[in-house]
């Protein structure tokens, strides 16, 4: 299993995998190829001139080390090429080389700042170009020779704005909510009512005589007092012819 498909998360899908282009692999192959080139030349001085082993051994063991080196960069190169991943996802860029010990660029699609594609003339006619992008958090991580470059930065720029997208629309979904709880009266936290104390009733019922009591008298007035002596004498006189 790749290091992409590996570190995916729970709905994150791989979009596209870039790849290089043929003439990225151009020098490398060509000195595997010229290293053989000695090797030819002291065989068809051997067996073309007629002339012996001996003579050419020396010739033969240096032809042997090229053929060593041209084998070796190859190699190495193809190794490079096996271990190198360039994937876009639905959530971001990654570019991860190294077998043994890795180098692993990763970006956020949303973190993306900057996408530059460089085509020369030969990159027009043969289809690859180098790219670079800057994001935040990473720096600039560069692209050499990528097939078909257009097409990947179009599927890069495509991935962005989806990503945008769900991002708006989940930011949208959640603020909802909350709008329709202020809009809907229904939804509103009236406060609660206070309950009246323990034995209220019983407590106004004790304070009514006491306020009763406690509430001063209205004066009589001079017509009061007169009327009051006039009933007493009254009084008094008939207590007299009782008598």
């Amino acid at each position: 299993m790749s290091y992409v498909e590996q570190t995916l998360a729970g709905d994150e899908e791989i979009i596209m995998r870039a790849r290089f282009n043929w003439t990225y692999s151009f020098w490398h192959v060509f000195f595997f190829i010229l290293s053989f080139a000695p090797v030819a030349v002291f065989a068809w001085g051997q067996f073309g001139l007629g002339r012996s082993f001996e003579d050419l051994a020396l010739g033969y063991y240096v032809s042997l080390f090229a053929i060593f080196l041209g084998c070796l960069i190859l190699l190495l190169h193809m190794i490079h090429l096996w271990t190198t991943e360039i994937a876009i996802t639905t959530y971001r860029f990654i570019f991860k080389t190294g077998l043994i010990s890795r180098d692993t660029k990763e970006v956020s699609l949303g973190n993306i700042e900057e996408i530059n594609l460089q085509q020369s003339i030969w990159g027009r006619i043969f289809g690859y170009g180098s790219m670079t992008l800057r994001g935040t958090g990473v720096g600039v991580i560069e692209l050499p020779n990528i097939d078909n470059p257009i097409n990947v930065r179009k599927t890069m720029e495509n991935a962005r704005a989806n990503r945008n997208k769900n991002v708006s629309a989940q930011t949208s979904a959640q603020a909802e909510p909350a709008q329709n709880a202020v809009a809907d009266p229904a939804q509103r936290i009236e406060p609660a009512p206070v309950a009246p104390p323990a034995g209220g009733e019983q407590v106004a019922a004790q304070q009514t005589p006491q306020q009763t009591q406690a509430a001063p008298q209205k004066n009589p007035g001079l017509f009061g007092v007169l009327k009051a002596s006039a009933a007493k004498d009254k009084a008094r006189k008939e207590a007299k012819r009782n008598k």
